[in-house]
């Protein structure tokens, strides 16, 4: 079986497996035509509701304007409240095209790190610093065990789970076209394209509806000064760490067999 041996802060040794997969309880697919989209945390998911909110909108020809997007912590737009109907659809049927947003587990950690760490500030202890976190999460994931002072366990979990834990995607991963994600705006909207002329609406409106990423972010953090440079930071911490690497590798393994990806390299000891 695969593990990855790592020295504990004591000089003792310690021997990492992969965590099994589980299924997760909370699962959000949304619709548009034959296209389904399972949503996992941390990988576009509020940008990609929008889309299929516009996209909802624009087949039934109901009015767009800008407040019907507006998706923030304290707000439901419209799209959400006047489409869910239409957004959770039949996704169950053998014609449809289902797609998930695959990210790289490392990227996706250094992510949840800042929203949930230093952001959202929920994650008690384990905001100590990117290897502390990769520890905790591990934990967490593994044995349900979290750390002192975490606010909100249940979104903090919900946020952490590995990509096959939701909406069964584990189980079944060959039913599931993985898009890879990338911070590339343009390379994001070049790899959704084709997939969307399942949904059945005009090319114009597909076109539109994608161009709102390149200019909405729905992270506000990045865009304030003091954080500019800071995830770089914190991603050269974790990949020359070969024990922070370790954990997240153990945690996230499913992640990247199920998908046919490529393991990370771990740094030198």
């Amino acid at each position: 079986a695969p593990h990855w041996d790592i020295t504990k802060p004591d000089g003792g040794h310690m021997r990492l497996t992969p965590i099994p997969i589980k299924k997760e309880r909370f699962c959000d697919r949304i619709q548009i035509g034959n296209l389904v989209f399972s949503n996992v945390a941390k990988s576009m998911s509020r940008q990609m509701r929008r889309i299929f909110c516009e996209l909802n909108f624009r087949k039934r020809g109901w009015k767009v304007d800008a407040n019907t997007f507006i998706i923030s912590e304290k707000n439901r737009p419209a799209c959400i409240v006047r489409a869910r109907r239409f957004l959770r659809g039949n996704w169950w049927k053998p014609k449809n095209k289902r797609i998930i947003l695959w990210r790289d587990p490392v990227d996706r950690f250094v992510s949840m790190y800042g929203h949930l760490c230093h952001g959202l500030q929920i994650c008690g202890k384990a905001a100590e610093s990117v290897h502390t976190a990769a520890k905790s999460f591990y934990k967490i994931l593994k044995d349900g065990k979290y750390p002192a002072g975490v606010k909100d366990r249940a979104n903090l979990r919900h946020h952490i789970v590995p990509t096959t834990w939701y909406c069964g995607i584990g189980e079944e991963p060959k039913k599931y076209i993985p898009i890879e994600y990338t911070l590339d705006s343009k390379k994001m909207i070049s790899r959704l394209r084709p997939h969307f002329r399942h949904s059945g609406i005009s090319g114009k409106w597909i076109d539109t509806a994608l161009s709102r990423l390149l200019t909405t972010n729905n992270n506000k953090y990045r865009k304030l000064p003091e954080f500019a440079g800071i995830r770089e930071g914190w991603m050269r911490d974790v990949l020359s760490n070969r024990t922070t690497m370790s954990y997240i590798i153990a945690a996230y393994y499913y992640d990247y067999r199920l998908f046919g990806k490529p393991l990370p390299k771990l740094p030198p000891k």
